[in-house]
């Protein structure tokens, strides 16, 4: 790639933050174009089970206040740096899952319950 080039992997994704909705609708239409990825959304695609790719993973921090960037996208991979962050940001999704799992899933449906009853 030429030094006055830039993949489009690198620009971040629009990141929804509240407000204007029509405007940030826009910019992700023309970010999944650019990625070849808006037939996924137009498109009434069938899905199988266990054929979901995720496209992109938001990871964010509470809001503490500040005008700070605690939010970061992370897209698919396109180079070994790439690829460790995509597989970092994907650890994080699968620890909160299993986080919200045993909270809700099995101490609050199951322990909780019992001992109110």
């Amino acid at each position: 790639m030429e030094a006055d080039t830039v993949s489009f992997n690198q620009v971040a994704a629009p990141v929804f933050d509240g407000q204007n909705y029509q405007g940030w609708a826009i910019k992700m239409k023309v970010y999944l174009e650019a990625l070849d990825l808006w037939e996924a959304v137009e498109e009434d695609y069938e899905v199988f089970v266990g054929t979901l790719k995720p496209i992109a993973i938001e990871l964010s921090l509470p809001p503490d206040g500040t005008d700070s960037h605690s939010k970061r996208v992370v897209t698919p991979p396109v180079d070994a740096t790439s690829n460790w962050m995509w597989q970092l940001a994907k650890s994080h999704v699968c620890s909160n899952d299993a986080g919200v799992h045993q909270l809700v899933n099995h101490w609050l449906r199951t322990h909780a319950y019992i001992q109110d009853g």
